[in-house]
């Protein structure tokens, strides 16, 4: 968009630079289903499959 100071990597590109910048993944899990600004007495229900992960820098 015009004018729009962000930019969305997809999680392979955000993965590949973790890795190239010497982290080990510990942890990861992809599909992890989770929920965003929900009233769960509501119709509308909005939900996504997020990563979750835990990455160390060796010393």
């Amino acid at each position: 968009m015009p004018n729009e100071s962000s930019i969305e990597l997809s999680y392979d590109d955000v993965r590949q630079v973790i890795l190239q910048y010497g982290f080990q993944f510990e942890k990861e899990e992809t599909g992890v289903k989770t929920t965003y600004t929900q009233n769960p007495r509501s119709m509308l229900q909005y939900q996504y499959e997020s990563v979750f992960f835990v990455a160390r820098k060796p010393a």
